[in-house]
């Protein structure tokens, strides 16, 4: 039997200024983006899927402070539902798979973080006592944190990632990169 989480957030509360429309509702293989992350998410065993960001259709969380970027999203979630694990995947990566994503909560019980090398998103968290301070902190503090960094203060495990894995990380900010996808 496979482990299961209980809760999986989309990511689509981003500008998407360097694409110039809103990424979440932009249609791959006849689905809007975001429609393909829960559905990722679901396929992936998690029991419940919200969006960080405002998105119809989907139960959101809005961030608690606007414009930390990603991490804003994060923390938010994170204070908001207090729920023990919490998988995080971006809504601009539909290439990723149920596979890569269950992944990440294969070891989970040995850290607070757990992420592919060199993608801090997908990420798995688990809520910890100093998962939940840091989170505090860097909400006190307003200010943009990188994931990296935030994942830099935590017991984290990062995954290796075979150079055939890397093309489904595939990020698509850019209308070209949007092109290259299509």
């Amino acid at each position: 039997m496979r482990p299961q989480i209980n809760l999986g957030v989309v990511l689509a509360g981003g500008k998407s200024s360097r694409m110039g429309q809103n990424k979440a509702l932009m249609r791959y293989k006849n689905l809007r983006l975001v429609d393909h992350a829960v559905k990722l998410l679901e396929n992936s065993g998690i029991k419940k899927v919200i969006v960080s960001g405002e998105i119809d259709g989907y139960e959101n969380v809005e961030d608690l402070v606007k414009n930390l970027g990603p991490i804003g999203g994060i923390i938010s979630v994170i204070l908001k539902e207090r729920n023990s694990e919490i998988i995080f995947v971006p809504v601009d990566t539909p290439l990723l798979t149920p596979a890569l994503i269950q992944k990440l909560f294969e070891n989970k019980n040995n850290f607070d973080a757990i992420f592919f090398e060199k993608n801090p998103l997908p990420l798995f968290l688990k809520i910890s006592d100093q998962v939940l301070a840091l989170a505090k902190k860097i909400l006190a503090e307003k200010k943009p944190v990188a994931i990296h960094q935030f994942l830099a203060e935590l017991n984290s495990q990062q995954i290796s990632l075979s150079e055939k894995n890397s093309k489904f990380f595939a990020n698509i900010n850019t209308q070209k990169e949007w092109e290259e996808l299509l």
